[in-house]
């Protein structure tokens, strides 16, 4: 089978494409790792700023160290969203689209079966 220039140029952009993903998983890792600290971090913070309720602490104290976790977790929430994100499509792309992949593998084999 004869590939027109047009269909050889998606060709070689999809090869292209493929090669690019498999560089940018590391760069995803790394990515996701770094997201994962931040996270941990600042549910830490996040904790050491609410304390313990005890019935010495002052009402007002109490309420802003509740305004604060109420503010603040459901970003954090959307951090670990993000995180679980980026993670997933580490994982479900770790070795390039497999669509493509078998794409490129047939044209491949059409290709040398002309020559």
């Amino acid at each position: 089978m004869k590939f027109s220039p047009d269909e050889l140029r998606m060709i070689e952009r999809l090869r292209k494409s493929e090669a690019q993903s498999c560089r940018w998983r590391w760069f995803l890792v790394v990515f996701c790792t770094c997201m994962l600290v931040v996270g941990v971090a600042a549910l830490l913070i996040m904790y050491q700023f609410a304390g313990d309720f005890d019935s010495k602490t002052p009402i007002q104290d109490r309420l802003v160290q509740l305004t604060g976790v109420a503010y603040f977790l459901p970003l954090i929430n959307m951090w670990f969203m993000g995180w679980l994100f980026c993670l997933g499509i580490v994982l479900c792309r770790w070795h390039g689209d497999a669509k493509t992949r078998l794409l490129l593998s047939l044209t491949d084999e059409l290709q040398k079966r002309d020559h």
